[in-house]
This record gives C-alpha cells, structure tokens and sequence, in this order.
C-alpha cells in the first residue's frame, strides 16, 4: 500500500512473493508485479491476505488513518 515507484514491490516479486503494488501518485509500468493506480483509502481489499505499509502512516490525519484501518478491517479476511 503506497508503494511509490514500487522499489519494495519489485524486491518482493523478485523474492517469489506475488505481489501487487498500490499507489495514487504514479504507476510504474510492469505486469509482474502488478501495479494499480488507485487511492489507498477507497481501494478494495478483498482480494489481497497480507497488506505491507512502508513509509505512509505518518503522512496520514489521524482521520485518514482511521478510514484506512476502517476500510482494511472491512475487507473479507474469509479469502
């Protein structure tokens, strides 16, 4: 979540760890790993079993954070 120019992403997929990176700001161009270009507040989860934050809580009000920690645990964790 927030993965900037997906350095972090790109490390995980390269370690064998399907990994989709999730940013608003930009969207590097690669298939594999994935990149969407969404707003991490309103993204849907649902599809997705482990979340890595890097870099991205302490730019977040506290009422962003909130709606954020809201919307994971809204997520079907049954997946």
């Amino acid at each position: 979540i927030a993965c900037g120019n997906g350095r972090d992403t790109f490390f995980f997929s390269k370690m064998g760890i399907l990994s989709t990176g999730i940013d608003i700001s930009i969207k590097p161009k690669s298939e594999n790993p994935k990149f969407i270009k969404s707003n991490l507040l309103k993204f849907n989860y649902d599809e997705y079993n482990v979340l890595y934050l890097r870099f991205i809580i302490h730019s977040l009000t506290e009422k962003e954070l909130d709606d954020l920690l809201e919307n994971i645990s809204n997520s079907n964790g049954d997946k």
